[in-house]
């Protein structure tokens, strides 16, 4: 492929950490870079490989190493410090690298992330996936972890609009509450931190079920977001090629989302979808 020979640079803009002091407030650290520099090197791709494969193998939701060639820039016409102890994270679906300055050891700042199917590439090698899930004990292990989030994700759905309906509803009986000489602004104020909370816990849960079914996808077929995967749809007697970027199981389905990858080996802009049958346990 045309692009291995390609020398990659990654720019990346660094956002403050910020850590609790002993009084109980929130200080941001007094030096703080601007960018994060990395090379998308051979080293570095496969380093994003065997500590992914490690969050895989032990279950894991972030793998982190200690990663001294990211360089961090802290002022235009400045030069990069080189006294930052670096490190690298991986995610199922992202790397980015944080780091921090003597006298403190825990990080400062951080970058923002890489998507894994950006940095990967994975040069036009392709894996065939079989139109159907086989049933074992860990895929039924994952389904079931996955439904009965689902079914959390339904309640803190409906939680959340009985909430906002009540906020609402509290909001049309001011004029009758100032003339009673009732303050409601407390109860509202409440009300609106739960249903904050509830929206917090509802974004975790999604993400939660989008890495069982990743874990899902891996233990099945061994494939990754960023993996190039193809499948032949027997429905209509033609095959798929696409880039992985996520995965999600419904009733009975695992479906594998991404971006098309044309004939000719080129990555496309068109959504992909492959919907594979999980075969019920006969036995």
């Amino acid at each position: 492929m045309g692009h291995e020979n390609k020398k990659r640079v990654y720019c990346l803009k660094a956002k403050p950490l910020y850590a609790a002091e002993v009084h109980g407030l929130y200080h941001q650290r007094v030096v703080q870079p601007l960018f994060c520099h990395c090379n998308a090197n051979d080293e570095l791709v496969a380093l994003v490989v065997h500590l992914r494969e490690q969050l895989m193998a032990l279950d894991l939701y972030q793998v982190s190493k200690a990663y001294p060639d990211a360089r961090w820039f802290f002022e235009l016409g400045d030069r990069y410090y080189s006294q930052v102890t670096s490190f690298i994270h991986v995610t199922h679906k992202m790397v980015y690298f944080s780091g921090h300055l003597l006298p403190y050891d825990s990080p400062q700042f951080q970058s923002c992330a890489i998507p894994i199917a950006e940095l990967l590439f994975n040069q036009g090698e392709f894996k065939n996936i079989d139109p159907v899930v086989h049933y074992h004990p860990r895929v039924k292990g994952l389904i079931d972890e996955i439904v009965s989030k689902e079914a959390e994700l339904n309640r803190r759905f409906d939680q959340a609009c009985a909430l906002e309906r009540l906020v609402d509803a509290m909001g049309e009986l001011d004029e009758v509450t100032s003339v009673v000489n009732t303050d409601l602004e407390a109860h509202q104020h409440r009300l609106k931190m739960e249903a904050s909370e509830l929206s917090h816990q509802y974004d975790q849960l999604e993400r939660d079920i989008e890495v069982l079914s990743l874990k899902m996808l891996y233990q099945c077929f061994q494939v990754q977001v960023g993996d190039w995967v193809a499948s032949n749809v027997l429905t209509r007697g033609k095959t798929i090629q696409l880039v992985v970027a996520s995965a999600s199981y419904s009733n009975g389905w695992l479906f594998i989302n991404g971006t098309n990858v044309t004939q000719k080996g080129v990555v496309g802009k068109r959504d992909e979808r492959i919907a594979l049958k999980v075969l019920s346990d006969e036995h």
